[in-house]
This record gives C-alpha cells, sequence and structure tokens, in this order.
C-alpha cells in the first residue's frame, strides 16, 4: 500500500515529525514500512495548452501541443490526447529527471521538434495512472508545480490481512498518532468550499428537500383519492 506522508498529516499533528521519523513510529508499532521514497516536484513547471493538433507523420497516435510557460511558448509531443487546450499541466523540460527517474531530452519526432514531456501521474509519482497527462485544476502557467502541489514523501507499506483497520491513510493515521502520542483526526478533512460554491449546495440542498416533501405529499394524495367512502371503516371492522 502507497501512504502519503502530506495525506497522513491531514489527520494527526505532525510537526517536528519528519517522513522518516513517521516511518520509524510505524514500524515500531508492526506497520511494515518496505520503502521511503522522496518525491521532488521542484523541477516541474506548470504550462497552459494553447494548441492541440494531430502529428501528421507519426504512424502512432501521437499530438503536437504548443505549451504557454509563462511569456514563452513549447512544442511539446505527447501520445494522450486529454491535454486539450485551455488545460493546465505539469511540464518537464529538457534537462529535468521527473520524479520517476526518467530524464527528459530535447527530441525530434518524426520531423517535429519536442521541447519537454507532459507527465502523467504515475510519471510523478502521484498515483498509477499513465494513461493520460495530470491536468491541474489550478496553477499559473511558468510557476513551479510546488506552488499547487508540493513535494511528497511516499511510503510503500506491507499491511497483512489480519490488520484491515490500516487499509487505509485514516487507519494508518490513527496508528501514528497513538505511537507520538498525540490526538488524531477520527473524520476526513473538512472539505473548503468557496463562497459561492457553498451557496450553490446550500440553495440545491434546499430545493431537493422541498422537492421531497412535495412528492411525498402527492404519493398520500394519490392514495386517499383510491380510498372509496367507507372502504377504510370496512377494512377496520
Amino acid at each position: 500500500m502507497r501512504i502519503s506522508y502530506e495525506w497522513l498529516g491531514d489527520f494527526v499533528d505532525l510537526e517536528g515529525v519528519t517522513p522518516k521519523d513517521a516511518a520509524d513510529v510505524l514500524t515500531r508499532l508492526g506497520v511494515e514500512i518496505e520503502s521511503l521514497t522522496m518525491v521532488d516536484l521542484s523541477q516541474i513547471v506548470i504550462g497552459r495548452i494553447v494548441e492541440q493538433t494531430k502529428h501528421p507523420k507519426s504512424r502512432n497516435d501521437l499530438w503536437v501541443h504548443l505549451v504557454d510557460l509563462g511569456g514563452r511558448l513549447e512544442q511539446i509531443i505527447a501520445g494522450a490526447p486529454n491535454a486539450v487546450p485551455g488545460s493546465l499541466v505539469p511540464v518537464a523540460l529538457p534537462g529535468t529527471t521527473v520524479p520517476n527517474g526518467k530524464v527528459v531530452k530535447d527530441m525530434n519526432i518524426a520531423g517535429f521538434r519536442a521541447s519537454g514531456m507532459l507527465c502523467s501521474a504515475a510519471e510523478l509519482m502521484l498515483g498509477d495512472d499513465h494513461s493520460g497527462i495530470l491536468i491541474l485544476d489550478r496553477g499559473t502557467p511558468g510557476e513551479p508545480l510546488t506552488t499547487v502541489i508540493p513535494s511528497q514523501a511516499i511510503m510503500e507499506a506491507e499491511i497483512t490481512s489480519n490488520r484491515p483497520d490500516e487499509m487505509g491513510h485514516l487507519g494508518v493515521a490513527r496508528e501514528l498518532a497513538a505511537g507520538l502520542g498525540r490526538p488524531g483526526c477520527e473524520g476526513r478533512p473538512e472539505p473548503r468550499l468557496a463562497a459561492a460554491t457553498a451557496a450553490r449546495v446550500r440553495r440545491a440542498a434546499a430545493q431537493q428537500h422541498r422537492r421531497h416533501h412535495e412528492l411525498r405529499a402527492a404519493r398520500v394524495r394519490a392514495a386517499l383519492a383510491r380510498i372509496r367512502p367507507g372502504e377504510a371503516e370496512r377494512r377496520r371492522d
């Protein structure tokens, strides 16, 4: 199981506790930590897709992207088609070593220059999905990726079948909190909604509540309409 040190921090206070400290505490408590990997995202930058066209000469399904990197444009080729114009994406420029160990080079692919790489979650070691480019929900072109996604520490743990309570970040965080002698969070982190979004959610909930009661009232009226005069008294007798 892959455990994010940053996610554990959503459930337990980790002030003054390094990722290695956390791994050592969990190991003492019987959680088998197989490895601890520091995922350095400081070399990755944010780009915005300006243009996407099909590579005209490639036999494979490749796409040519024009990417805004905050003041300059670069051409980057990728196999995944999900990075459409307007998308914010993580970009590894030539000379960058991405977290999975790959070194990015300036290349020429079937007559088209590729000045970097659009990164998937798997290439950044932020997940297992390598089917498409990681699409960011916010960010500024040209800024480091760490302005929206911090560098992380990932622990690989072997969770035994007799400890199903540890098969998730919340369960591991409870164990870590006990080992550190600190209070733990018994629920999920409270979501932070923008004021406008929260207002829309409240309005939708109120409308759903009202419609629910209107539907129940309509069903009661329909049921009463089907009862013939005197039928209730006869059934009662």
